[in-house]
């Protein structure tokens, strides 16, 4: 059975509404530090983006082959490449 990004995740992407800036808030008013943030499973790199902007580094890691890529291409793209 093939998945969103099994197509590169272009469509998946286009469709899914941002996480909310508020989210990323709150988990960097929890950690201890705001050195580093790990996003598992950061598919097309909408929520690591905003981690980004919080956070001096974000490490976004996914199973799938296609969706670190499309998260590499966000954030450099979105966040002058800054921690992403």
């Amino acid at each position: 059975m093939a998945n969103w990004f099994d197509q590169g995740g272009a469509d998946y992407a286009r469709f899914r509404p941002d996480y909310p800036a508020a989210l990323a808030q709150e988990l960097a008013r929890l950690a201890p530090a705001r050195r580093v943030a790990l996003d598992v499973g950061c598919g097309n790199g909408q929520f690591t983006q905003a981690l980004g902007a919080v956070f001096a580094a974000v490490i976004g890691i996914d199973p799938t082959a296609h969706a670190p890529t499309g998260a590499r291409g966000r954030c450099g793209r979105q966040s002058g490449g800054k921690g992403c």
